[in-house]
């Protein structure tokens, strides 16, 4: 295999005083890989260091994160190299929904994939009208590895059956209408709609905003934890059959670089 990997940054940080705001903005399609996931933890971890008390994550124009880069998974099945360390996903999340900072995901365009569960590990997610949410892993063998606990716990079983299962792609409206976003608001004044939600939250005792953040956390289903552990297992499991890299090459040779296109008859 012929590593494409990029070698810049994608991550565009912009201060806003007590808080930041994150644009995903990689040079080609926005698919994310490993390394572009140890950036952003370094980013999260130099921004928690400075005090920051919130980061807003977006993208840019039509795409928030569309998936993974599925360049990183052939690497891993194949034993290759990935482009950066995969644990890095992991680090992210936590930090997402358990570090000291308020977490906002402003979702603009398309959000599948990996993409959707970065979105589902921050505290608050809030919408474009053009915004659109998949988890499109079924259709290569796999299932979402990192976050598909989130969606699990926040849906009834049968939507989130038919989200996993079908590929299906969730409108800005459907994703309100499912809990998976709290507002949906005009593209153009997506930043300025998350500026006044941080705003409004930053304004508060920080022991009040991380009690709450807390409390909601411990309110989680107790079984959340083993489904953590079965979803990277089964991923895992999944990935490495047989059949796992030859479908990973598939997809990456028929250039099926947006899985999340609502291809599959569903307006």
């Amino acid at each position: 295999m012929t590593s494409s990997f990029r070698s810049q940054s994608p991550w565009v940080v912009e201060s806003r005083g007590a808080w930041s705001v994150i644009a995903f903005r990689p040079a080609g399609p926005a698919y994310i890989n490993h390394r572009d996931m140890e950036q952003l933890d370094a980013l999260l971890l130099d921004l928690e260091s400075d005090g920051c008390r919130a980061v807003v994550l977006t993208g840019e124009d039509d795409a928030f994160i569309q998936h993974a880069d599925l360049e990183d998974l052939e690497a891993m099945v194949a034993g290759q190299a990935a482009s950066g360390d995969p644990h890095a996903w992991i680090r992210v999340c936590k930090r997402l929904d358990r570090g000291p900072m308020l977490s906002v995901a402003a979702v603009n365009g398309e959000c599948g994939g990996g993409g959707l569960e970065i979105a589902l590990t921050c505290s608050l997610r809030i919408a474009s009208a053009n915004a659109r949410f998949s988890f499109p892993e079924a259709a290569l063998g796999l299932v979402p590895a990192v976050a598909s606990h989130r969606a699990i716990a926040e849906l009834s079983e049968a939507r989130v059956l038919d989200l996993l299962l079908t590929g299906r792609v969730l409108s800005a409206g459907e994703a309100l209408d499912w809990g998976l976003v709290s507002r949906v608001c005009s593209a153009s004044s997506l930043i300025d709609n998350a500026s006044n939600l941080v705003e409004a939250v930053i304004a508060l005792d920080p022991e009040v905003v991380e009690g709450i953040r807390g409390l909601v956390r411990e309110g989680r289903n107790p079984a959340t934890l083993d489904v953590m552990k079965t979803q990277g297992r089964l991923w895992s499991d999944l990935v490495h059959r047989d059949t796992g890299l030859a479908r990973l090459r598939e997809a990456i040779g028929s250039g099926r670089g947006s899985l999340t296109r609502n291809d599959r008859g569903w307006d």
